[in-house]
Formats: C-alpha cells, sequence, structure tokens
C-alpha cells in the first residue's frame, strides 16, 4: 500500500516538475536572455553558411574607390569637382541609377559645391543619409510620396530623432535620397535593414525609404511608395511594380549570397581602360573599401567586409523575390513543440531505462535542429527551436535524477 501511495506521490512530483520546467521555459523566452539570444543568432549564421542565397547575375555592381584609386587620384576627400566627374563618367555608360553611399554633409574645402551641383543635374542619383540617436541632425529631404493601406502608425517603423543628410541643395537636385542604416544585432553582424523607417521633423516624424528602396523606385520611375499594414504590422510594401514581403516593424531579413558580381575599381571608370558596355542599364553603387573611408560590417557569412555590399545583397534578394520569413503565428507553434517536447520527455523518462531515455532526448534534439533547417532551406522560414530545446535538456537530467 505505501509503495503504490509512493508511486503515486512520486508521479505527481515529476508532473509538477515538468509543468515548472515548461512554464518557467516559456516565461524565459519572454524575457529573451542575451545568453540564448546569441544561441539563437549562431544557429541562424550557421543556417546562413550551409545554405547561403544563391547568387544570379543580376546587372548590380560597385564602384569602388578603393586604395588603388587613391593612391592614383588622390587622397580622400576629394575636392567636389573630382567626385562628380567620377559620376559623369560612370554616366556615360548609361547605368539606370547610380547610388552614392557616401553621405556629403559637410561643404566643400575647396568651396566646389556648385560645381557639383551643376553636373549631378541631369544623373539618375540616389544619395544617402544616416540616422542619428540624438536630435543634433536634420530630417531629410523627401523625394517620394507614401500611401498606405490599413492602420499606419510611425511607430510601427523603426523611428530616429533626426538624420545626417547631405547637403540641402545636393538633395534637391539628386532624384533620390534614402537611408543606409542597417540594423546590427547585439553581436554586431547585419541581419536586417529597415525598408523604411520614421524621422522626425519641426512637424512630427515623417516616413523615409531605405537607399535599396530609393534605387527601387527611381529604376522603375515610380513616385510613391505602397505600405500594406495588417493586424500583425506591416506585411508588405510596394515600390513600382516591385512587391516586398516585410517584417512587421518594416525591416528586411537578409538572406546572404557568398558573393556578389566583380567589384569595379573608380580608377579604372576614370581611366576608361577597359570595355563598360555591360554597365549600360544597370545599377551602380558608389562605395567605398579603402582603410580608414569605408563602412566596415560584419554578415553571417563574412567578417569585415565594406557596407557596399549589403546594399548589393539586399537588391539581389529583393530581385529574385527571396525572403525569410518568420509568420507571426510561429512563436505560437514553437510554444505547442515545446509543451508537446515536455510531455513526450516526461513519459519517455517515466517509461524507458536511463539509456533508452537519454538516446530519446539526444535524437529529439537533434531532429528538432534539422527541422528547423530544413523549414530554413527550403521554405525560407526561420522557426526557433532554442526553447524547446532548452525544455528537454532541462527535464531530461533533473527528472531522472529525481526518479533514479
Amino acid at each position: 500500500m505505501n509503495t503504490n501511495l509512493n508511486s503515486i506521490l512520486i508521479k505527481k512530483q515529476q508532473i509538477f516538475i515538468a509543468i515548472t520546467i515548461a512554464v518557467l521555459v516559456i516565461v524565459l523566452s519572454l524575457f529573451k536572455p542575451d545568453v540564448i539570444e546569441r544561441v539563437q543568432l549562431v544557429t541562424f549564421d550557421t543556417f546562413q553558411k550551409i545554405s547561403p542565397r544563391y547568387h544570379e547575375e543580376f546587372p548590380v555592381y560597385v564602384v569602388d574607390i578603393d586604395e588603388k584609386t587613391l593612391r592614383n587620384q588622390g587622397q580622400w576627400p576629394w575636392a567636389r569637382g573630382k567626385l562628380a566627374d567620377l559620376l559623369l563618367s560612370i554616366n556615360q555608360f548609361k547605368p539606370s541609377v547610380i547610388g552614392l553611399d557616401v553621405i556629403l554633409s559637410e561643404p566643400d574645402r575647396l568651396n566646389q559645391d556648385s560645381v557639383f551641383k551643376k553636373k549631378i543635374e541631369e544623373l539618375p542619383l540616389v544619395l544617402a543619409f544616416s540616422t542619428l540617436i540624438n536630435e543634433g541632425g536634420k530630417s531629410p529631404v523627401s523625394k517620394h510620396s507614401i500611401a498606405t493601406v490599413g492602420d499606419f502608425k510611425y511607430d510601427m517603423l523603426n523611428f530616429y530623432p533626426s538624420g545626417l543628410v547631405a547637403l540641402e541643395e545636393f538633395q534637391l537636385k539628386a532624384k533620390g535620397n534614402g537611408s543606409i542604416n542597417t540594423l546590427p544585432e547585439l553581436d554586431g553582424v547585419v541581419r536586417q535593414i529597415p525598408l523604411m523607417l520614421s524621422i522626425k521633423d519641426n512637424q512630427g516624424y515623417k516616413t523615409f525609404p531605405s537607399f535599396q528602396m530609393e534605387i527601387l523606385r527611381v529604376l522603375q520611375g515610380a513616385k510613391n511608395y505602397l505600405i500594406k499594414v495588417e493586424e500583425e504590422g506591416i506585411a508588405e510594401i510596394k515600390v513600382g511594380d516591385i512587391n516586398i514581403n516585410s517584417q512587421e516593424d518594416g525591416s528586411l531579413r537578409l538572406h546572404y549570397a557568398k558573393k556578389i558580381n566583380p567589384v569595379i575599381s573608380a580608377d579604372d571608370i576614370l581611366q576608361n581602360n577597359s570595355d563598360w558596355s555591360f554597365l549600360e542599364g544597370a545599377i551602380i553603387i558608389v562605395g567605398s573599401s579603402a582603410y580608414g573611408l569605408k563602412d566596415v560590417v560584419t554578415t553571417p557569412i563574412s567578417s569585415a567586409v565594406a557596407g557596399y555590399e549589403v546594399h548589393v545583397q539586399a537588391l539581389e534578394q529583393i530581385f529574385q523575390g527571396v525572403s525569410i520569413e518568420r509568420p507571426f503565428w510561429m512563436i505560437g507553434l514553437e510554444r505547442l513543440v515545446l509543451i508537446l517536447s515536455v510531455i513526450l520527455t516526461y513519459f519517455i523518462v517515466l517509461k524507458l531505462k536511463p539509456f533508452y531515455a537519454f538516446l530519446f532526448a539526444l535524437l529529439h534534439v537533434i531532429s528538432l535542429i534539422i527541422l528547423s533547417f530544413v523549414a530554413f532551406s527550403t521554405l525560407s522560414l526561420l522557426v526557433d527551436f532554442t526553447y524547446v530545446v532548452l525544455a528537454v535538456l532541462l527535464l531530461f537530467p533533473i527528472q531522472s535524477a529525481y526518479k533514479y
């Protein structure tokens, strides 16, 4: 009789342990501890390294103000007239868009701003700006209009108090003006970019596009953007004939390819020492990989690459129609799997011998990781079973120790 009572008591206590661990892990997922988030990010990066985006030959090229260019053409900063000459040299090959990944926020030291302004007037030029975390900057000049479907609010987007922008006279002459912001995570790796963001001016917050989105708008000769809002947040952003599935905050999760098109030295363009006819109709991004000048970023598959690579990767991904999705219902699915895994682990430990219970727990964890990778590589779905794995790894030893 006492044996039966003890057995029932032990089973009840083990059920309590299982419920406690399930609740604890779900509560923990609400707070997103850094150590667990780092494990999630490393897992995601590993998936990208194993299954990178397939590189297609889209006409997106970089003209690089590299070390060779600075040796032959003079050190940076260049006089604005010389920078204009580079842009004009590129334009003679009739590209569709030229994106300048340099923020011209200060007047020229040689007073050549008027020359630059005059020379860029007829170019299909998109200028760059960035955001500031304080109110010491300015709001960019809008070159677009925004239309919305649904209940759109500026704070759905990443929003900032001010911006670091090009001189207003340049912004007025350029065909486009976009943000070069990225959204680096706690380890500094660039996995996301904002397709749209909000910046404050005298009248309140206004919505502005990313550098990549402005390139796509100018490419198509479009005038506006359409932001589609659903109950969970922003679902889609349209520019011209291009529809982009976004995350709820209007950002794009990047799926990197292992390479981009060959980079062209700005010195070679200025000296016109090759056949550049393939640049006709292309998108050209002018940036720099020169030491001390380049914007260095780390991606899931590369470290210390020039910032212009993020722009190219994002544009190629958009042209391919590729997006890494994490639907709003995914969290619910992951918690359901967590609860089912806890119940299954409870019964396995209860019924099987220790070796077989351990083997089950190990195979269950491995299968969850494989399932996550398959969802990523075949469906472009980001499924996060980190907390499920944590629950199993906690429950198995604790319940086993209590049982034996």
